[in-house]
């Protein structure tokens, strides 16, 4: 019976629906601004069949989710332990093996490292110490390739180096001349290539983050970055770890700047939704928030769910090219 209903329902959004077309994709986003949001994902994908039925094509929850934390922001990368401690030891033992001259093993054990570090590199840069050692632990990577393969690849390691710890410089004595020679050479040839980054926010005097290195607080501008994809966070709260944007910068001047208000609202594991600390905020907020949801996954309209009271379900048809333009309805689970 629930079902029905839900079918009913959707088939009056179609039929009030003056923009979207029927092979448009849709997106479904729910929305809640109380504690309880256990009905979120037997909601969503009971009104993504209903639609569905109804010949609407509805993008999938995960890959809805994949493709916003792509295009806008994903949450933090977190580190357990023993990764970081696996992290230390490959770096250590690839270091041993560069001093026993035993250069293929080394490259074989830093790439494993390298790895981890790509994908955790602004848990890992968040302090300094740590984040010299993923700049060295880089350049040992451009020591054994040096070794083992050609100059060329070892200097796409280096420029890789510099994108991945910006501002850093190699701990002293750590590295052989042919390896900071060849790190001045590529400084030298790419200082015309660098770019400039601006970050701001809303509010203001947020702490700004690029690959988890602290630049200051909002706005804030950082030059000579090697052309390449970055993570910016912006934390207004020193204890909570920022949503990561990426960002591609060029020659030249690029500039983002990041709502902290949004990101601490939405929320993209499993399947994107929204979380507003009370009904106000979400009063205020949902149509906008909604819209740059559908902006970021790229959806000619959204269906946002909500729960209004205990047997409730409310859905909003929220078209993406009509402004925001909404058309309610409601059913009984």
């Amino acid at each position: 019976m629930r079902l029905c209903a839900l079918t009913v329902l959707c088939s009056g959004l179609l039929v009030t629906s003056g923009t979207a077309q029927a092979d448009d994709r849709w997106l479904i986003v729910p929305i809640s601004s109380s504690a309880d949001a256990e009905w979120m994902e037997s909601a969503v994908t009971q009104a993504r069949t209903a639609l569905i039925e109804q010949g609407t094509d509805v993008w999938p929850l995960d890959e809805a989710a994949a493709r916003f934390e792509t295009e806008s922001s994903a949450p933090a990368t977190t580190l357990s332990e023993h990764e970081l401690e696996r992290w230390m030891s490959l770096s250590s033992a690839g270091v041993n093996d560069l001093a026993e001259g035993d250069y293929k093993k080394a490259l074989e054990q830093l790439n494993v490292a390298q790895d981890l570090s790509r994908k955790a590199i602004e848990e890992l840069n968040r302090e300094p110490e740590r984040a010299r050692r993923v700049f060295d632990t880089c350049l040992y990577i451009v020591r054994a390739t040096l070794a083992t393969e050609s100059e060329s690849r070892a200097r796409a390691v280096a420029r890789e180096c510099r994108r991945l710890v910006p501002r850093a410089e190699p701990s002293p004595y750590m590295h052989p001349p042919v390896v900071t020679d060849l790190l001045s050479q590529i400084d030298a040839l790419q200082a015309k290539q660098t770019g400039e980054l601006r970050v701001a926010s809303s509010p203001p005097g947020c702490a700004a983050r690029l690959n988890g290195v602290f630049l200051g607080e909002t706005p804030v501008s950082i030059g000579d970055l090697f052309p390449g994809t970055y993570r910016v966070q912006v934390e207004c709260v020193p204890a909570k770890r920022g949503r990561v944007h990426f960002v591609t910068v060029g020659a030249g001047r690029t500039e983002r700047h990041v709502d902290a208000r949004f990101d601490d609202s939405v929320a993209s594991r499993s399947f994107v939704h929204l979380r507003y600390a009370n009904a106000a905020d979400e009063q205020a907020h949902r149509v906008a928030d909604v819209l740059l949801i559908a902006d970021g996954v790229g959806a000619s309209a959204v269906v946002a769910v909500s729960m209004s009271a205990q047997d409730t379900m409310e859905l909003e048809l929220i078209e993406v090219a009509a402004g925001g333009s909404t058309a309610p309805a409601a059913l009984a689970r």
